[in-house]
């Protein structure tokens, strides 16, 4: 269609963006893939009513919309950005995103860390996996997709593993840093991360990275291929990874105390994994697309419990899998009709064993956590009538959801947790463009207002219904300003509503020693609660786009975001010793129970009200336990105590984020700098509603208040150099009086990229990177803020122990 006009419609190799531009030697020879040789255009462009070529419209994440344009700060992060910053998976590349926190599910994070409001379990490397966690507002609030599709849960905490998608076949990351469940539903509290695969790949890439750290550990092998192809109505990618990296421990640290032993800084882990992504046009009208992936992870590592002459081994093996179909229709009238599915699951086999000094074991504990996930949607999108600046458009669509948990001992098949939901939802979202350029309106080049309201329902609570609006108002060419206001919500996890409930004896002098106690016992409950609701947030953004017209290259973007997040589901007393005398715990307590409240609570873990020779439990040991404590008398029942999942904390923040990115001729190349950064001006918490507010942001095992990033990429012919500083402000440990505050990291990456084409070779690159170049270690505490002599003395969910890292990788393409 194209011949003889001096014009080739052209694929970057890097981005996958297409372009129609003149053809030149370097761009049919090395920079660029010429569609127009190998499919015809038709398959990429559309003829609009005169019959000349149009370039389609696309959806971004944040949006339904086609060709919308979101009103939420949206964040995109290309292949080529990842290569030049020295990460090897999304892992890192997402812990290097100042707006994520990297507590969580995540390699190099400790157990002994408290997590933000829900306790020490949202805050462990539970898989090896890691998990996105913006804004510090938990694993579990972040939804990530992949091509718009959800990826199952990781675990008991259900986050999501990021990693399990091999990076040579990623395209970019794009990143909604705002609440988006008008859109998409639960978990999208903090926002919404979408891994978008490379399309119309043509050719094969083989690479192969090796790294370690410099002062041991960490080191690693990552291999990785890649090969697709694409013909006049489709393609077809493949890619393979394999993964290994060896633990880092607390001996090859030489400013960490002497008594952590061998205890694991960052675990061991060897990761396999495949992907597959195919579309095909059937006809004129119709695509079908198909993504798939399988993932399987052996991870390790050790707790030197010295104090306590014991050593813990956890191993994990797990087993994640996905696919995805989808079928999209070209209907009249610029509407398109779009059905689509997804499966998957991610199984884990985790054991804990527990040996003593002379190797005796004292536990074995292995448990199978087991998540499924299935949906299926319908969705239609298209212009409904005519606005001054251009067609409102409406997507309309519904769908159903179905999620699966179970945990069972390995040894005696006894499910600790099982359970399973399903949702229905509807939802309706519209762009109405109000004023465009053509109005030639003083300050007001163009006004869109966009809305979207979803409803759920789910079988276990209920129905929700979630807004949003927004509004995008270009004052000037180049000069944007956007605002967003939505209601959020995150459903209570499986393992939550289902974990087994327990009843149970106590001593009063363990749980605060009340007068007018002794002699009596506490009646307790604790697990999971069929009569939780989601957790809700209000979420607002207000900020800025400005790209100058009289300074090309320059892009600057600020804006700012308030999080009200309230319901979030927790275990409401903690701790448990001061059950009787805290007055914040009050509401969960009942003093001198009757009869009838102490049957209700047997019937509600489903006893008989008697517990004949109960609560033997070592835990009572000290002090020994008493003859009241081994036969039940519910005569004797000082408090009854309600400690099972609840809807109770509380969490407020609000805060800045701000990006520049300048590109630019100089010395003789291309120059990029770039900076970024995220400000957490205010956050507070509330574990209950009757317990006093807490900071949290700049606290220890909470998000920092300020982390950002800095960047200069020079690029001339195939050489690319780039550099960045990191900078995570300090943490106060509260625990100690006075408090103490640590110093901030300061972390120096450089990285050397070389891309050449020759007959020898053909195309080879060669990546050598060196990331905290300096060998910074993270900033200590006296000592554990927790009084646990068997975790190192600094905050793993800010901080890395890795030290200077350095790889050198070799990626062969065909």
């Amino acid at each position: 269609m194209l011949a003889d006009t001096g014009l080739v419609v052209v694929q970057d190799r890097n981005t996958g963006a297409f372009s129609v531009r003149k053809e030149t030697a370097a761009e049919s020879k090395n920079a660029v893939r010429v569609v127009e040789k190998i499919v015809r255009p038709e398959k990429i462009l559309k003829r609009d009513e005169s019959g000349l070529l149009k370039l389609d419209t696309f959806t971004v994440t944040g949006t339904q919309i086609r060709g919308g344009q979101p009103t939420s700060p949206l964040v995109t992060i290309r292949d080529t950005e990842m290569r030049m910053s020295g990460h090897n998976d999304l892992g890192e590349v997402i812990r290097a995103l100042p707006q994520n926190f990297s507590g969580g599910q995540n390699p190099g994070v400790q157990s002994g860390a408290p997590s933000s409001v829900t306790g020490s379990q949202a805050n462990q490397n539970f898989s090896g996996g890691s998990s996105l966690n913006l804004r510090g507002l938990g694993p579990d609030a972040t939804l990530v997709l992949l091509n718009g599709a959800r990826l199952p849960y990781d675990g008991f905490t259900q986050a999501t593993d990021i990693t399990v998608i091999p990076t040579s076949a990623i395209n970019r990351i794009e990143i909604v840093l705002d609440g988006a469940s008008a859109i998409y539903g639960s978990d999208a509290i903090g926002g919404v991360a979408n891994v978008i695969l490379k399309r119309d790949y043509n050719g094969a890439e083989i690479s192969a990275r090796i790294g370690s750290a410099t002062d041991g550990g960490f080191n690693n092998q990552q291999f990785n291929a890649t090969t697709g192809t694409t013909w006049k109505s489709g393609g077809l990618i493949i890619a393979g990874e394999i993964y290994n990296v060896g633990q880092v421990k607390s001996n090859q640290r030489k400013y960490l105390p002497t008594t952590l032993g061998d205890t694991t800084l960052y675990p061991s882990s060897k990761q396999r994994g495949i992907l597959f992504s195919g579309h095909q046009r059937i006809g004129a009208d119709i695509e079908f697309t198909l993504d798939g992936f399988y993932t399987s992870r052996k991870h390790s590592q050790t707790v030197d419990d010295r104090t306590n002459h014991m050593i813990n081994f956890v191993r994990s093996e797990s087993e994640i899998f996905g696919i995805s179909p989808s079928l999209r229709l070209s209907l009249p009238m610029d509407w398109s009709l779009c059905l689509q599915g997804s499966w998957g699951s991610n199984k884990i086999d985790w054991d804990l064993d527990v040996l003593a000094d002379d190797a005796t074991k004292l536990l074995d504990q292995p448990t199978r956590y087991e998540n499924r996930a299935s949906s299926a949607s319908v969705q239609s999108e298209g212009p409904v009538f005519h606005l001054p600046g251009g067609d409102a458009r409406l997507s309309v669509g519904g769908g159903w959801r179905e999620g699966t948990f179970q945990s069972f001992d390995l040894t005696t098949s006894t499910a600790n947790v099982s359970g399973e939901d399903r949702s229905y939802y509807n939802y309706a979202e519209i762009n109405l463009p109000v004023v465009g350029e053509k109005q030639k309106i003083a300050l007001v080049r163009k006004l869109i207002f966009n809305g979207a309201i979803r409803h759920e329902e789910y079988r276990s609570f209920g129905g929700t219904t979630t807004p949003k609006i927004g509004a995008l108002w270009s004052i000037l060419a180049g000069i944007d300003i956007k605002a967003s206001w939505g209601r959020s919500f995150k459903v209570p996890t499986l393992n939550e509503q289902f974990q087994v409930p327990t009843i149970s004896l106590a001593r009063p002098i363990a749980r605060g020693n009340p007068p007018g106690s002794a002699g009596t016992a506490v009646l307790e409950l604790r697990g999971g609660n069929r009569d939780l609701h989601p957790a809700r947030a209000e979420v607002l953004t207000v900020g800025f786009v400005a790209r100058p017209e009289n300074i090309p290259g320059l892009d600057i973007e600020v804006n700012s975001f308030t999080i009200d997040y309230t319901d979030r589901v927790r275990f409401p007393i903690a701790p448990i010793t001061q059950a009787l005398t805290n007055p914040a715990f009050s509401s969960f307590v009942k003093l001198n129970p009757s009869n009838s409240e102490i049957a209700s609570a047997f019937s509600a873990v489903g006893r008989a009200a008697a517990l004949p020779g109960y609560a033997t439990s070592a835990s009572f040991s000290s002090p020994p336990v008493d003859a009241l404590l081994t036969a039940y008398n519910s005569g004797l029942v000082y408090a009854l105590v309600d400690n099972r999942q609840a809807n109770v904390a509380k969490q407020y923040m609000n805060g800045i984020d701000a990006s520049l990115r300048y590109r630019m001729n100089a010395f003789n190349g291309k120059l990029v700098l770039s900076a970024t950064g995220s400000w957490i001006i205010e956050s507070t918490r509330k574990l209950t509603a009757m317990a006093a507010e807490q900071e949290a942001a700049g606290t220890a095992f909470f998000p920092a208040n300020f982390k950002g990033r800095i960047g200069a990429t020079w690029s001339q012919g195939g050489l690319t150099l780039s550099t960045n500083a990191n900078l995570i402000s300090g943490v106060t440990d509260t625990t100690v009086a006075p408090t103490k505050r640590t110093d901030s990291m300061l972390t120096i990456d450089a990285i050397c990229n070389f891309a050449t084409h020759s007959e020898l070779f053909g195309d080879l690159e060669v990546n050598v990177a060196a990331t905290n170049l300096l060998n910074r270690h993270p900033p200590l505490f006296g000592a554990h803020p927790l009084g646990l002599s068997d975790w190192a003395n600094y905050d793993s969910t800010n901080y890395s122990a890795l030290g200077r890292l350095v790889s050198v990788a070799v990626i062969k393409k065909f």
